[in-house]
């Protein structure tokens, strides 16, 4: 994956493999042996002696992958924070409303630990859920600017996010009211 030999049938994610090798390319030396260090004894913890086989950039890349997944989710869990308190909005006063736009991004997080285990995960999950994340938070925002940022984003992580207009389009019916008359804006 992040030297794009991937076997057919294949469909390269550029943006976190171009990301990773970037990063572990141009990470000074003595970072460099930190990462490898450390993504070693994640990786014998996990694969066993098979982590010998692999590369040091490889290694490091592991690590490099490892930092950025939480980077993105701890900006994920933020901006689905964001997005709650937008959607919560007009019950400010309500306690269920405040409590549920500060324990929803934790309680998705635990239930995306639930699905690595079952399914484990890609290197463009966390950068795609991210994308998707700030998208939807934008649209709320009725930021087009940035959400198409995140949109152009996305469509690197992840070809499927072609689909996040749908997205787009039913927040935006969703904040308008449909009359016979026209529509008129809440």
């Amino acid at each position: 994956t992040l030297e794009f030999e991937t076997p057919k049938p294949y469909v390269y994610r550029v943006a976190m493999p171009a990301v990773v090798n970037v990063v572990v390319d141009a990470a000074p030396g003595v970072l460099l042996q930190q990462l490898l260090e450390r993504s070693k004894n994640t990786l014998r913890a996990n694969i066993g002696d098979e982590m010998q086989l692999m590369s040091k950039k490889i290694i490091a890349s592991y690590a490099v992958i490892m930092i950025l997944n939480f980077i993105f989710l701890f900006m994920t869990l933020w901006a689905l924070r964001t997005a709650g308190k937008i959607t919560a909005r007009g019950n400010s006063g309500d306690v269920v409303a405040s409590i549920v736009t500060d324990f929803g991004p934790v309680l998705f997080a635990l239930m995306l630990a639930l699905s690595y285990r079952v399914h484990n995960g890609f290197i463009y999950d966390h950068l795609e859920l991210l994308c998707l994340s700030l998208y939807v938070l934008f649209s709320l925002q009725r930021n087009s600017l940035m959400s198409m940022a995140a949109l152009f984003v996305a469509i690197f992580t992840k070809e499927t996010a072609i689909l996040f207009p749908l997205l787009g389009a039913s927040i935006c019916l969703a904040r308008m009211d449909l009359r016979l008359g026209g529509l008129r804006v809440w």
